[in-house]
């Protein structure tokens, strides 16, 4: 799972892309990995929720847009 840092098509920046252009080799996308982790109470007093997300990598990777499954979009 990652976060997108940055969309790109036709080498400029773009805000948002429909979904249909993500197979297009015009596009890549720019993102960081995000880990999911235990979530403890400190994370969560509530203890609702059984993960948090972390971000403990900073580094950025930018793929072909091709390579990128949208979750929830």
């Amino acid at each position: 799972i990652g976060e997108i840092k940055n969309i790109c098509w036709d080498s400029k920046p773009a805000e948002q892309l429909q979904l249909d252009r993500l197979s297009e080799k015009l596009t890549s996308i720019s993102f960081q990995l995000i880990s999911i982790i235990p979530a403890t109470s400190e994370d969560d007093s509530s203890l609702r929720n059984d993960w948090c997300s972390s971000s403990s990598l900073s580094y950025i990777f930018k793929v072909p847009a091709s390579l990128v499954l949208p979750i929830n979009p």
